[in-house]
């Protein structure tokens, strides 16, 4: 091309038009601390979404925000404030995901940390503190959850906990890790839901605390556990309306004293779920290359003249 200035142009136009991949959905609570997170706009995806409150009655306040973040080595460095669950409220925090999702796998990841254990007595089928959901909005209560996050009490270790995954609410689909947990952990946690092609036959998975050799990229490893569909014969366990909307945080008198959550993703992919940072947008190396043709092409004009 003879005038390197015209090629600048197409190819900046022409990178513009395929931007850097990022998460269905990101939340680092970038929030004022103290406030409920019902009513808090999440600005990271287009157009905004607003968290919405489900719950009734008295006592029934959802998560809160808190001054401060959790990290966890090997994802990107947090922002903003975190989250903080009240086992004396029963409300619950939901958000819509961008587009509904309805085939595939759909993960979502946190970072959690139980600061206070107290009152976390149930040793066997315990609470669920996050999920997916197939409604969007307000509402009174979470009726159906898919990857549900389980927690209970370690049946051998009073000052420890299990952390577990069920691909309904059913009791009979709530399976726990065996390995127990305390309080001075910092856990980094991925859930996903796996649609299947048949009734009853959808999977939900856990990882806890995943090698980061794998963070951002494809390279899934074994989930420590898994919540088979087809195994709990008898349930319902496929979500109803077989579609996934919404993700939510959840205060319950099943739970601890308290929980803090941060870092929240969804994705379809595990690598968006993992913390993976966009490599430079295809504007930026499409427009260096393009600089430097320019560059070359002015030099080359300056020696002819």
């Amino acid at each position: 091309m003879r005038n390197p200035a015209i090629a600048v142009c197409a190819l900046f136009v022409f990178a513009c038009a395929f931007p850097a991949q990022a998460a269905l959905l990101y939340d680092g609570f970038d929030y004022p601390a103290g406030v409920a997170l019902s009513g808090q706009t999440n600005n990271n995806v287009q157009p905004p979404l607003a968290w919405a409150y489900v719950g009734t009655g008295a006592n029934s306040a959802d998560p809160k925000t808190t001054t401060g973040s959790l990290t966890y080595p090997g994802l990107p460095a947090s922002v903003g404030n975190s989250i903080l669950t009240d086992r004396t409220q029963t409300g619950v925090s939901r958000i819509a995901l961008p587009s509904a999702q309805t085939t595939g796998t759909v993960y979502y990841s946190m970072i959690v940390k139980v600061n206070d254990i107290t009152n976390l007595t149930n040793t066997t089928t315990g609470s669920f503190l996050a999920g997916l959901n197939n409604v969007t909005g307000a509402g009174t209560s979470i009726a159906s959850a898919g990857a549900s996050l389980m927690i209970h009490r370690d049946a051998v270790d009073t000052a420890g906990y299990n952390l577990g995954v069920a691909v309904s609410t059913a009791n009979v689909d709530r399976i726990f890790d065996t390995v127990d947990h305390n309080t001075s952990q910092t856990l980094f946690i991925v859930a996903a839901y796996q649609f299947g092609p048949n009734a009853d036959d959808d999977n939900a998975y856990l990882w806890i605390n995943p090698a980061s050799a794998t963070f951002g990229t494809n390279n899934i490893p074994a989930p420590d556990v898994t919540s088979s569909g087809i195994a709990s014969v008898g349930t319902a366990s496929d979500i109803p309306t077989n579609q996934l909307t919404s993700v939510f945080l959840r205060n319950n008198g099943v739970e601890p004293n308290q929980i803090q959550v941060d870092e929240l993703r969804v994705d379809t992919t595990w690598a968006g779920v993992t913390g993976a940072v966009p490599e430079p947008g295809a504007g930026i190396i499409v427009l260096s290359t393009a600089t430097a043709l320019l560059t070359r092409g002015r030099r080359r004009t300056a020696r002819a003249s």
